[in-house]
């Protein structure tokens, strides 16, 4: 099994990366969906793709990440187009994974569509859905991957 700590839309805060690499000091991964408005420096040691709000421009559109069977897509999503549910497959499909990590929405989703896997972890600034701002932790095993939702207190 493997541990991702998954966060987006963190809007200038920079005590999460410090909290998060301390309370999961065994996690194998820490992925950043996009709009950090942090520079890659101080975004060292987390996977991270651009966010319309990022202005330094030092991180890629997307990446693609192999966890054992599972090939993950980190997206920040606004560039995918609506509705999420047709083109972040499509964009899945395209590049061979059938895992998407995205953001852009601040609404936490977990959900199937056409096969692939659409996991958002909300914003750790605050969710548009009202629910207070939030993270993922996923735990990857070969045959699946559990996600689960959690609160960010810093």
């Amino acid at each position: 099994m493997k541990e991702v700590v998954l966060v987006s839309d963190s809007h200038r805060l920079r005590n999460f990366r410090e909290a998060l690499k301390n309370k999961y000091p065994e996690a194998d991964y820490f992925f950043h969906c996009g709009d950090s408005e942090l520079s890659k420096e101080e975004m060292a040691g987390w996977a991270t793709v651009e966010g319309n709000c990022d202005y330094y421009f030092e991180f890629p559109a997307q990446l693609k990440i192999e966890i054992g069977m599972h090939s993950f897509l980190l997206v920040h999503g606004d560039r995918a187009g609506y509705p999420y549910d047709r083109t972040l497959p499509a964009l899945a499909k395209k590049y061979g994974c059938d895992v998407v990590c995205y953001g852009h929405t601040h609404v936490p989703m977990d959900q199937m569509s056409d096969g692939i896997r659409l996991i958002n972890p909300g914003s750790l600034r605050y969710n548009r859905d009202g629910s207070e701002p939030g993270y993922m932790v996923l735990s990857v095993y070969d045959e699946r991957i559990e996600a689960k939702w959690l609160p960010y207190q810093p």
